[in-house]
């Protein structure tokens, strides 16, 4: 949670300090909400066991998709410009996201300790995410977002060594 914290703070603001807290928190808390739901169906519907990772994970993009489009519509009937860019970039996105679902379940599989698996998944994206916004979008990493980056590091190897 700290090193979330650390790694989006963006500002020394109260308002903005206040606004690095609020998303730490709901990254933490939709993580775990998430983390369980995939346990769940992990567990009872054995998604690996019944090669069923591919299109389980597809069906989360596919639906996710279906969800979004009504609002996609909703601006686009208030007014605002759909960039057709963004809707490609969303789509070549995805598909990322649907493999590395698919190598995730097959890590639960293998690892059936949830709680090594999970936090060095979650930590990883942390770390990649400040990495990427670096390099791709040439974001201004501050020392605060660079300490969120190693203490992510430093819970990835402690959790690794137990």
């Amino acid at each position: 949670l700290v090193s979330i914290y650390f790694t989006s703070k963006k500002s020394v603001d109260g308002s903005e300090g206040k606004k690095s807290v609020l998303i730490a928190l709901l990254i933490f808390v939709g993580t775990g909400i998430l983390d369980t739901l995939l346990i769940y169906s992990q567990e009872h519907y054995s998604i690996v066991d019944n090669n069923l990772d591919l299109v389980f994970s597809a069906s989360l993009y596919a639906i996710a998709a279906c969800i979004a489009f009504p609002f996609l519509l909703l601006r686009h009937f208030t007014g605002s410009q759909i960039v057709l860019k963004n809707i490609i970039g969303g789509v070549i996105l995805g598909i990322p996201n649907v493999i590395s679902l698919v190598f995730f379940f097959n890590a639960l599989n293998y690892y059936p300790e949830s709680t090594f698996v999970f936090p060095i998944n979650n930590m990883g994206i942390v770390i990649a995410t400040a990495i990427f916004a670096k390099l791709f979008f040439k974001e201004h990493l501050s020392r605060k977002n660079y300490f969120g980056v190693v203490l992510a590091l430093v819970a990835i190897f402690l959790i690794s060594i137990s």
